[in-house]
């Protein structure tokens, strides 16, 4: 199932992080969205209120496959309907599958970043991501720490902070990041990070 939340507020907020909790989810997009909502989904800086020329060119950046219906108008709401189709007629969307090794249960941080055309999604578990546009994909795995202290305290450090992966249409990629976990020794400012590429 793919979704479409439409808003930036506190509502859609709550509303992607329940919707990224359905195992039956296989992509979250937000217009605009907000800086919470993209740890779960893909943001694109479209409003309803921009009108059908900015939702039709929201198709060009990435949101495949996805429906959407009116929504009832109360309180200054708005309304749109419509389809949108982001990956050229004819081209097969690709999916990736994204491994992460020896990651906590319940981690509330979302160390690894997915960035290709159109898409951009922080991720803390395993998951294949579905209906990709064809591409090259940058894969960005941060350190982090766990735990309240010594001796619980831990930092996760990862194999690798920078991948590059191809998606190609109608196939599914792969890559694996593999998390090391060692007590609290270091700063957490001296933790590796993944060099950006642009």
């Amino acid at each position: 199932m793919r979704v479409l939340l439409v808003g930036s507020g506190g509502r859609e907020h709550a509303l992607a992080w329940k919707l990224a909790q359905a195992p039956s989810l296989t992509a979250l997009h937000a217009a605009p969205g907000n800086p919470g909502i993209a740890t779960h989904g893909d943001c694109h800086p479209v409003r309803a209120e921009d009108g059908e020329e900015r939702i039709a060119a929201l198709a060009a950046r990435g949101a495949s496959g996805i429906s959407f219906k009116t929504r009832f108008r109360n309180e200054g709401d708005w309304g749109i309907d419509g389809f949108i189709r982001a990956t050229p007629a004819g081209v097969q969307p690709g999916s990736l599958r994204m491994k992460l090794d020896g990651m906590p249960p319940n981690l509330a941080k979302f160390p690894v970043m997915i960035q290709g055309p159109g898409f951009l999604r922080n991720i803390n578990r395993t998951q294949t991501l579905a209906g990709l546009n064809p591409g090259t994909y940058n894969v960005f795995a941060s350190g982090f720490s766990t735990g309240d202290g010594k001796p619980s305290c831990m930092v996760h450090t990862p194999d690798v902070a920078t991948q590059q992966v191809t998606v190609n249409p109608g196939a599914t990629a792969s890559v694996t990041v593999t998390y090391t976990a060692a007590p609290c020794d270091l700063d957490e400012d001296r933790l590796p990070q993944p060099e950006r590429v642009s």
